[in-house]
């Protein structure tokens, strides 16, 4: 682990002194189908020149999601944490459920600004837990919705959208969405989707359920 780490750290600071990254606080895919829209980077003494801690980056362990939270604490997070200190903001996770890891390990990562809820996530864990954090429970949507079936089942969209609402009520919430390679050649169902999520968001928010 230590020499994994040891190679990742050279390739960061090799990007940094070649100059080759840019500022990505803006219209940039993180390559999690989130976006790190943020006015807390740059760092302060930024000069032009991007450095690591003026970068938004990512970080999952799928890998490790079938051992145990105090293997985990013990043989993986350590440098995970190391890592995660080089760069200015952190988005965590990916399809591996957070929930079993995060309060003994992933929350200790000072500048993680955003974590990813997937469908194998404990919703009812995660809200309470990222309440009043500033983290942003990322919610990432079953890709069944729209991946599989030629038509939206909208009532279930609606249905998952109010128990995300629910569970993360207080939360800072984005939806987000991935590996949607095809909508089975229905392309409207898209915005049909969107629309749905929005306002049975709004709905919520209205009612005080979100």
């Amino acid at each position: 682990m230590e020499y994994l780490l040891q190679n990742a750290f050279l390739l960061m600071e090799f990007y940094e002194r070649e100059g080759i990254m840019y500022v990505n606080n803006g219209d940039t895919d993180l390559g999690n189908s989130t976006y790190p829209f943020t006015d807390v980077l740059p760092a302060p003494g930024y000069k032009g020149v991007p450095r690591l801690c003026d970068m938004f980056l990512r970080t999952d362990s799928q890998e490790t999601v079938s051992i145990s939270p105090a293997m985990f604490d013990e043989l993986i997070f350590p440098y995970y944490k190391r890592l995660c200190e080089k760069a200015g903001l952190w988005y965590y996770g990916c399809c591996e459920p957070v929930n079993g890891f995060w309060e003994k390990s992933i929350s200790k990562i000072k500048n993680i600004k955003k974590v990813s809820i997937s469908k194998w996530c404990n919703e009812e864990i995660m809200g309470p837990l990222l309440l009043g954090s500033g983290i942003v429970y990322s919610r990432k949507i079953d890709a069944l919705f729209f991946a599989v079936y030629h038509d939206l089942d909208e009532a279930g969209l609606e249905k998952y959208i109010r128990s995300t609402m629910k569970h993360a009520r207080g939360c800072q919430i984005e939806f987000i969405s991935r590996e949607v390679e095809s909508v089975c050649g229905n392309l409207p169902k898209l915005k049909t989707a969107v629309d749905i999520m929005r306002r049975t968001a709004a709905d919520c928010l209205g009612a005080g359920l979100g």
